[in-house]
Order: structure tokens, then sequence, then C-alpha cells
């Protein structure tokens, strides 16, 4: 065995260690480094789960990019068809990056029942759609059917149902702008699923139809359509497959990345990076000073030890050694116990969702949660290493002790 993990092994085994006021302070700063292991954790998993699930949220029900005519872009309606078999178009989608393709088309709708009336956007979807997107969202009943013979189905936000004291089956009168007359047409929907995000941008907005319904209400061909959404591989890569698609477009089409389309609210969750960095720098330097302390009450304590070993022929790089691996042990136990406790909590809020949060404000209902191993494995190494290696600084005062003194005074 390492001579100086032996003495420090005996060190700590010693009843005078157990018992001594340098005890106390170890035990301050195994709690130092503990609490700020739990704070690290609770940042990290909060910060990267709020980044995720609004990212999740938005691009679910946008697309990671938008591609349409310029107006169309710069409003919740779609103004202006385009051609989807433009030849244009299909050879600016030919992109290995690019999931998947789906056509969109946007009207405004008055819904009424009884005396109740709402104004919404219904957002009509092609029949090669991926519901997987929207899945996790859905609250009750079925998606609407968008293959094969052409149904009055429509999918609601849960919000906009309860406003107007609807239930599944339940049928509603639809009012849409009739560019051919100061009459609007009048269109009856079967409302067969109910959906709720907690993103008031789309929980008080939208409906969900059949693409075919908007086009024949638009007098639009088959083949015209609004828009498109773009779903990639990888949404990391947005910015750029947006640039190229951009690229490759007709002149008279615009992409935009869902980034852009709620810049307010990727700015927002981008200073979430910044919060977490101010955090883990704050913990690990708090964490620091309590294992500079812990480290210079251990060695006072131990100055006759220090003495003794001198004397008997050890070098100043030695004792440090030893007193380092003492410090090593104070900072695994701490980190074991930061990460059984930090742990336990990440996974009762993430299971069980018992911190609420208001979706006006944070978009969410609950605090999400989101981490992974090697986040987790990181974090305890990055701890680690600064705590060693800035506790070399202060057992350089060992260096500062003199055997003849110190045998002298004792």
């Amino acid at each position: 065995m390492n001579l100086e993990l032996f003495i420090a092994k005996r060190m700590r085994s010693n009843r005078h260690y157990k018992n001594s006021v340098s005890n106390r302070i170890i035990k301050i700063a195994i709690s130092s480094v503990a609490i700020g292991l739990i704070m690290i954790l609770m940042a990290v998993s909060t910060g990267l789960g709020f980044q995720n699930e609004i990212k999740n949220k938005t691009s679910s029900f946008s697309g990671h990019i938008s591609v349409a005519p310029f107006e169309n872009n710069n409003s919740l309606i779609s103004i202006t068809p385009f051609d989807r078999l433009d030849s244009r178009l299909i050879n600016s989608l030919q992109n290995a990056k690019i999931k998947n393709v789906h056509a969109i088309a946007t009207k405004a709708v008055i819904l009424k029942k009884n005396t109740d009336f709402e104004g919404i956007i219904f957002k009509g979807l092609s029949e090669n759609y991926n519901w997987k997107n929207i899945l996790p969202f859905i609250v009750e009943g079925e998606f609407p059917e968008l293959k094969n013979e052409l149904k009055n189905q429509v999918l609601l936000s849960k919000k906009i149902a309860d406003r107007l004291s609807l239930s599944i089956g339940d049928n509603i009168e639809s009012y849409f702008e009739n560019n051919n007359s100061s009459f609007p047409l009048i269109r009856n929907f079967k409302l067969v699923g109910l959906f709720e995000t907690g993103f008031p941008d789309f929980d008080n907005n939208y409906g969900i139809t059949d693409i075919r319904h908007i086009q024949k209400i638009n007098r639009w061909k088959q083949n015209q359509i609004g828009g498109l959404e773009i779903f990639l591989n990888d949404i990391n890569e947005v910015e750029l497959v947006a640039d190229q698609v951009y690229r490759d477009l007709p002149s008279e089409l615009d992409a935009i990345s869902v980034k852009y389309k709620f810049k307010s609210i990727y700015d927002w969750i981008a200073l979430f990076d910044f919060n977490i960095l101010i955090i883990i720098l704050l913990m690990i330097t708090i964490a620091i000073l309590n294992m500079s302390t812990a480290l210079l009450v251990l060695i006072l304590d131990r100055t006759k030890m220090i003495g003794l070993l001198k004397a008997l022929g050890a070098n100043n790089i030695m004792i440090q050694k030893i007193f380092l691996w003492n410090s090593f042990y104070i900072i695994i136990k701490g980190l074991f116990i930061g990460n059984f406790i930090g742990l336990s909590l990440i996974f009762i809020q993430y299971f069980f969702g018992i911190i609420k949060l208001n979706p006006e404000t944070y978009y969410v209902s609950q605090i999400p949660i989101y981490i992974t191993f090697y986040d987790i494995l990181f974090i305890n190494i990055l701890l680690l290493f600064f705590c060693i290696f800035f506790l070399w600084i202060p057992s350089l005062i060992i260096s500062k002790i003199s055997p003849s003194q110190v045998m002298r005074l004792s």
C-alpha cells in the first residue's frame, strides 16, 4: 500500500482524530461539498429540463423549420398558396438531415356552441403527418382521420373546449371568412380529441383538422398549400439546415427555424446556460473554501505529527500527500451524500412532479427534469478535480512548519 495513503487511513481511524475539534470542521466541509453537489445537480437537471421541454413543445407543433411564402411566415393564417409539386421546392428538401416533411394550411375560424363563441386558427395537416409528434400532449380522444375519405373532424385544446363547454363527440358550428360573399361559410365539425401542451401560444389559439378542408374553403387546388413543416434528425442542426434549405428554395419562398419563429422564448431559455454556469462556479467556490478551511484546521491540529514525520526524514510533498488523501476522502464522502440526496430529489420530481408551475408564465405545468449519466459523471469529476487542485495551495503551509520548533513546544 502507498505509504501516504496508509498514514492517512490510520489518521482517520485514530480516536483522537474522531474526537478532535477538526472533526467538526471536517463534517462542515463534507456538508458543503454535498450541498454544493445537490445545488449543481438540481440546477443542471432543471435547466436542461426547461430547455428540452420548451424546444420539444415548440417544434412538435410547428416543426423545426417552416417553409412558406414570405407573407405567410409573417402571419398566423395562410394568405398565399404555393405549389407543393414545384421541382425547385422538391430539390431543396433533398437533405439527409431532414427526417420528415408535411404540408399545412391555416385559416381563421369562429367556433360556436349554443351561445358561446371562440375565435381560433384551424391548422390543416396533410395525410403524411406523424402524430407521434404531439402524442404526449393528447389528454382525451383520438386524432382526426387524415387519410381516405374527407371527414369533418377536429382536434382542439382542452382549454378551448372547456371555454365552449365541449365534450368528445360534440358537433361544433364553424364560421369561416368567405372571400366571394359577405356571408361566412359554415361548416360543422365533430370534436374527436383534446390536447394540452401547457404552452399558451398553442392552447389558446389552435385547432387541428384535415388540410383538405382549408383547401376547399379557400378554393385552392389539391397541390396548393400554405406551408411546409420540416422535422430534422437533430434539432441542434436547425440553423445550419434552415440556411441550406433557404438557399435552394424558389425566390418567393422563405425558410425560418423554430428558434427564429419563437425568438423571445429561445432567448429566454438560453439564459439558463448562464445561470447554470454561475451556480456551478458559486457552489465549487464555496466547496473549495470550506475544504481549504478544513484542511488548514486539520494541518494545524497535527503539527506535532508533521514535525515528527519531518524529523524522521519525510519531505514536504510526502506530508502534503497525506493530508490531500484525507481531503480526497472528505470530498468523496461529500459527493456520495450529495449524489444520494440530489438524485433522490431529481427522481421524485421526475416521476411525481411535486413542484408545480404556472404554464402561463413558464410554459410548463411542473418543473421538468432532464439529466444523463454522463452529465452526472462530469459534474462529479469537475467538482472533485477543482477541490483537489486548489487544495494544494493551503497544503503549502506544511513547508512552513519547522520540526525543531514543534518538538521544542511539545
